[in-house]
């Protein structure tokens, strides 16, 4: 039912993405990097289309916070199109953007979002093949994020709004651990700030994605789910067919439907173009979806019954994925494709389907590079 609300909220705001892309309003690259996080996740290659439109109609914005959204809006649309044209007309105005917002008296969430926005813009340089470039896009990347670290108040467990400051707010905070900036023991305390509601309410569901996503990105699938179905899950019985009809808004409201397709199902376009299935169960006994791709839809489904995991997946192509099982706290799982034990004692069985292996603490993971029907089960 969220994801019914989801799409029917993307294809009655189109309109309105186009009238803001135009001029008609003032721009807001923030709502526009949430539409198509949600577009590309719902209609694939229609997201394709309708970010290059707004692209195209539209003005890079000269420094401030909309460049840093811009950055990552660009990166978000090559990612998930792979189109080198893209970057090539693009990137120029990303880094002026970025040169001209620059660092001085920016506060903790500011440089959260310009830490996030160099590492887009690094991306995006490497995949010109601007070897230079990426490098000092990466030292600025490293210089914000220290500029998050200072903000870090050990006493309180969050960090402050700006260096100095008493005040310690969710915005901050969500940004922080929605774009990796916190330390593992920060992402703990500062998760447990933003579920307990130490933090104050969000304004919109606009401020309720990047909460979510905090939660989801901290690991704490379970609190990130609670705080969709508070947010967005209370909204359904409501009267009205989008969002923005249920939350009586007159303007366009998200769906949580990247999340859920990133985190729950967890299917992911990485920055190096590699797919990524990693799914959080999030309290969840099973999961299943499709999600579109420029490669074509994935289509997968996952159970978690006792302590044992299972996945059904189909790969639409042979490039590159790395499938994460989840260990479920078994130090030595035993891990089987099609019926074929490939992974036990941390070892790799002789087999055909996946060669390659990357032992982590809390998930194996599984290196394919074959199109077909995958059906994976961890005991």
């Amino acid at each position: 039912r969220i994801r019914g609300t989801g799409v029917r909220s993307l294809a009655a705001c189109r309109q309105e993405v186009y009238g803001l892309a135009s001029g008609e309003q003032e721009y807001d690259w923030r709502k526009f990097y949430v539409l198509a996080l949600n577009d590309f996740y719902i209609t694939g290659c229609g997201a394709s289309d309708t970010t290059r439109a707004v692209l195209v109609s539209s003005r890079p914005p000269e420094g401030g916070a909309q460049a840093f959204f811009y950055a990552l809006f660009v990166e978000l649309v090559y990612r998930h199109t792979g189109d080198g044209e893209l970057v090539a007309r693009y990137l120029p105005a990303v880094l002026n953007g970025l040169e001209a917002a620059g660092d001085e008296g920016q506060s903790t969430a500011d440089t959260a979002l310009r830490a996030a926005a160099w590492q887009a813009a690094e991306a995006l340089c490497r995949s010109a093949g601007e070897g230079k470039r990426a490098i000092e896009c990466e030292r600025v990347f490293h210089r914000a994020r220290k500029g998050v670290q200072v903000a870090w108040s050990e006493a309180r467990g969050v960090f402050a709004d700006a260096t100095g400051s008493e005040d310690c707010g969710l915005w901050t905070n969500a940004l922080v651990l929605y774009c990796g900036l916190a330390e593992a023991g920060q992402r703990v305390r500062v998760a447990q700030a933003l579920h307990a509601g130490e933090l104050g309410c969000a304004d919109d569901l606009w401020h309720a994605f990047f909460v979510a996503g905090a939660l989801w990105r901290a690991g704490e699938g379970e609190w990130a789910l609670a705080y969709v179905q508070e947010e967005w899950g209370s909204l359904l019985e409501r009267e009205g067919r989008t969002w923005a009809e249920k939350a009586e808004s007159l303007a366009v409201q998200p769906g949580p439907d990247a999340l859920l397709a990133t985190h729950v199902l967890g299917a992911a376009i990485g920055r190096d173009g590699i797919l990524e299935i990693r799914p959080q169960l999030s309290g969840l006994e099973r999961a299943e979806g499709k999600v579109p791709t420029a490669r074509g839809d994935i289509e997968l489904a996952w159970g978690a019954y006792g302590g044992d995991f299972s996945l059904r997946l189909e790969l639409p192509d042979d490039s590159e994925t790395h499938l994460a099982i989840p260990r479920r706290e078994r130090r030595f799982p035993t891990i089987a494709i099609n019926g074929e034990t490939v992974w036990r004692n941390e070892k790799v069985h002789p087999n055909f389907l996946a060669q390659e292996f990357i032992s982590e603490d809390a998930h194996v993971v599984l290196v394919l590079r074959k199109a077909g029907e995958y059906e994976v089960v961890m005991q």
